[in-house]
């Protein structure tokens, strides 16, 4: 390599090393700006995060590449020097200029440093919970610990040694590589040719290996008593813990040989040693593995594996059950909150009276013309200068079956309850918006330097050209904006709600764990965990971004150890607004995490006639019924009950589809509707809970000419009854006996008929439909005789 060669590569590894801190100082700067806006409190905890992290990361960088450095250089240098008896002749590695090698050697070792060590960030949650600590009071079977100590400090052991085993695996690799390349390693009929200097080399490194080894079997009995990979009862793991031993030791033999073979001891040993340990661990791992079922039998252990599985997910001990266990007020709707309107038509409702594209609709809370919280569909339509937000009532229509947009609206007018800028938080919001307001929130663009930051760490043009007074905003989901924040908790299950006459976003704040002794792991968001809870409680401001994060009542002693970590930045749950946990649903991820408890087959494996949406899911749906009360403010866990197949033999989609035709309400409804050409279609049967036990209801719906959806009629189906009504409400009264249906011929009911079929005629009319609007008009002459 010439000269200008050897320019051009330092040139390029020195542009390398800028731009990459330059990166991470721009990101650490920004960030540092970003959590300056905030409270004091969650700036200096994220400031603190951030730091830590990064110093984790850079150690572990630094550790690695001098690792990789000395052992890849003494192969290169032993390599080059080749075999000093002559019996290996010289290759091609050994033609090459000594510095070039070196540093070449030097930066392979810096990519195998970055590659190994720039992941170690992530054990930042498992440090901090380790240094700090978790006492659940409760101990396990095997070993008579607190479960704590593997909640919170088995994890970072495991971190140590997957970091140093790939360390010694990736040096002896590069090793054996290098000599290979160089002569100093080779193979000639039949027979393993090595120099010394690379015997011992190798032969140390070969150690090291055995060594992890050593030190993953004696994690082993630590981690079948955490529950990983699969739970097993204390005899079980103690068999275990046995063989774990004697492989340790047969391995710590490996290791003894290994080194010895380095120092010119006889070669087949080292390497009969190995295919014996191979062999060992390969009847053990296949022929005795650990077997869950070893000890169902015993009562006590069963017992202790339910508490300990109750705690790890939230589960209220004994609540467990396949038959229908709730007392709810009579005659009452509760557990997964009755809605006569679906996602699919709330998004019609605003689509069909405004061009806004919608980015978020959900489910949340408003307050109704009397301040009064009323459950609605949220829809998030952006315009360009403004964001408007529709609350749809999500139980309530009006008498002919329109929707009720909140605060109170007149009939068919649809309209925002309220219009945020477009530097609002919501979900799906754009990675940045730059703003010329001078308000609170957002960084200052301020002069050039501060621009380019802020431009490199957002990857974004646009604000090199904004002026020094303007302002950037970004982490404007509020997902993100929380992640940012409190990044030991996974985020999700985003609700709009109206507290207090203010828009907040809620989020539920989960803190999951790959270890707790005894407890069954389930599949979390794309990944195996034995701890998940909902922790905390966020609240962030959708017009200003505020943040309010609050520990949960039920929250479990891992909970309340982040919560003295995060100190304050985590109020207590007495401070939770008033209201709020009483219309707080419980988290719909948690209870899909318990029906995995349950038996309850997931939603992929699921039979059609078994679809029955889950506690105010949007869409999600399971193969049984589940049931979870409300969260209140004090009382132990959130119970979750799943009514036995049996008693819903009678409420499936395929048994109440015959009971729906037969009734002359409904086929009268439908044979008028479809005689003009409308719409009649059946929403989502759904399910809710009364005195009686379980209860079915399905919507029906139809469509205006100007395509926004109305409610034709509500049916509900009993153990024995079945009703009609136009609403919700009197479709339940209907079944309770208290009230006549009024889709049968009362006064009312043809004044609401009437409204129906004049504005199907008026429609068919403007459209120039005059066959529908005769059917409509003829229709209306049958209503209204004279």
């Amino acid at each position: 390599m010439n000269t200008w060669q050897r320019r051009a590569v330092l040139g390029f590894i020195s542009l390398a090393v800028v731009l990459i801190l330059g990166r991470w100082l721009a990101l650490f700067l920004t960030e540092r700006w970003w959590r300056s806006e905030l409270a004091s409190g969650v700036a200096a905890f994220g400031m603190w995060w951030s730091l830590l992290g990064t110093g984790l990361k850079l150690l572990a960088i630094f550790l690695a590449f001098v690792w990789f450095s000395l052992h890849l250089l003494a192969a290169m240098r032993g390599a080059v020097a080749g075999d000093p008896s002559g019996e290996i002749a010289p290759r091609r590695l050994s033609t090459i200029p000594e510095r070039t090698l070196r540093w070449g050697t030097i930066g392979i070792a810096a990519i195998l440093g970055i590659s190994v060590g720039s992941g170690v960030s992530a054990w930042t949650p498992d440090i901090v919970l380790a240094s700090h600590g978790v006492h659940f009071g409760i101990s396990e079977a095997a070993f008579a610990r607190d479960v704590g100590s593997y909640v919170s400090g088995l994890a970072v052991w495991v971190h140590l040694h997957e970091y140093l085993q790939r360390l010694v695996f990736l040096a002896l690799a590069g090793a054996v590589l290098a000599y290979g390349l160089g002569g100093a390693l080779a193979i000639r009929r039949g027979r393993i040719l090595i120099a010394p200097g690379a015997q011992r080399h190798i032969g140390l490194l070969g150690a090291a290996l055995a060594a992890c080894i050593v030190w993953w079997y004696l994690l082993m009995p630590q981690l079948l008593a955490a529950g990983n990979p699969v739970v097993v009862p204390p005899v079980q793991i103690r068999l275990q813990e046995t063989l774990a031993l004697l492989l340790a030791g047969a391995a710590a033999g490996v290791a003894v040989l290994t080194l010895a073979w380095g120092f010119r001891a006889t070669r087949m040993t080292a390497i009969a040693s190995w295919i014996f340990l191979l062999i060992a661990m390969a009847v053990v791992g296949f022929l005795v593995p650990p077997d869950p079922g070893g000890e169902s039998e015993n009562q006590a252990w069963e017992r202790s594996r339910q508490q300990l599985e109750s705690l790890s997910y939230g589960i209220r001990v004994g609540g467990r059950t396949d038959t229908l266990g709730v007392d709810p007020e009579p005659d009452s709707l509760t557990s997964n909150d009755p809605q006569v309107w679906e996602m699919e038509q709330a998004l019609r409702m605003v689509g069909a009276a405004d061009t806004l594209p919608v980015r978020w609709a959900g489910r949340g809370w408003a307050e109704d013309e009397a301040g009064e919280p009323e459950e609605v569909w949220w829809i998030v339509g952006e315009g360009q200068d403004s964001l408007s937000l529709f609350a749809v009532s999500n139980e309530r229509t009006t008498r002919v079956g329109d929707p009720v947009f909140l605060p109170g609206t007149p009939t068919g007018i649809v309209q925002p309850a309220i219009r945020l800028p477009t530097t609002a938080v919501r979900p799906s919001a754009p990675r940045y918006v730059i703003s010329s307001d001078s308000g609170a929130g957002g960084v200052r663009a301020g002069p050039w330097p501060r621009r380019l930051m802020l431009a490199w760490a957002l990857q974004g043009r646009s604000v090199l050209g904004a002026p020094g007074g303007a302002r950037v905003r970004w982490h404007l989901d509020p997902v993100r904006r929380l992640r940012s924040i409190a990044p030991f908790a996974d985020w999700t299950g985003v609700r709009l709600e109206q507290v207090g006459g203010q828009f907040v976003w809620l989020v539920d704040g989960f803190v999951v764990s790959n270890f707790m002794p005894a407890s069954r792991r389930l599949m979390w968001r794309g990944r195996t965990v034995a701890f998940a809870r909902a922790e905390f409680l966020a609240m962030v401001s959708a017009v200003d971004g505020t943040i309010r994060l609050y520990l949960r009542p039920e929250a479990s002693p891992l909970g309340r150890a982040w919560a003295a970590i995060a100190m304050p930045m985590i109020g207590p749950a007495s401070d939770i607004p008033s209201g709020v946990l009483a219309r707080h649903p419980y988290p719909l991820d948690g209870a899909l995490l318990q029906a995995q408890l349950f038996g309850v087959p997931s939603p992929e494996g699921r039979g059609t006639q078994w679809a029955i949406p889950v506690l105010g899911s949007e869409g999600a749906t399971l193969d049984g019924l589940l049931f979870t009360p409300r969260a209140d403010a004090v009382g132990p866990p959130i119970p979750l009950y799943r009514a036995a197949d049996s008693s819903l033999s009678h409420l499936t989609g395929s048994s109440l589809e015959p009971r729906w035709n037969r009734n002359p309400l409904l086929r009268q409804l439908r044979d008028s509707v479809s005689a003009i050409g409308g719409a009649f279609r059946l929403g989502t049967l759904r399910y809710a809970v009364t005195h009686r036990g379980v209860t079915a209801y399905l919507p029906i719906y139809s469509d205006r000419e100007n395509g926004r959806p109305v409610v034709l009629a509500v049916a509900i189906a009993g153990a024995n009854r079945l009703a009609v009504d136009r609403t919700l409400e009197g479709a339940i009264e209907t079944l309770r006996g208290t009230k006549a249906p009024e889709l049968s011929a009362g006064p009312d009911y043809l004044l609401a008929q009437a409204r129906i079929w004049l504005q199907l005629a008026d429609s068919a009319l403007r459209r120039g439909d005059l066959a529908a609007f005769g059917q409509a008009f003829q229709a209306l002459r049958a209503l209204l005789p004279p």
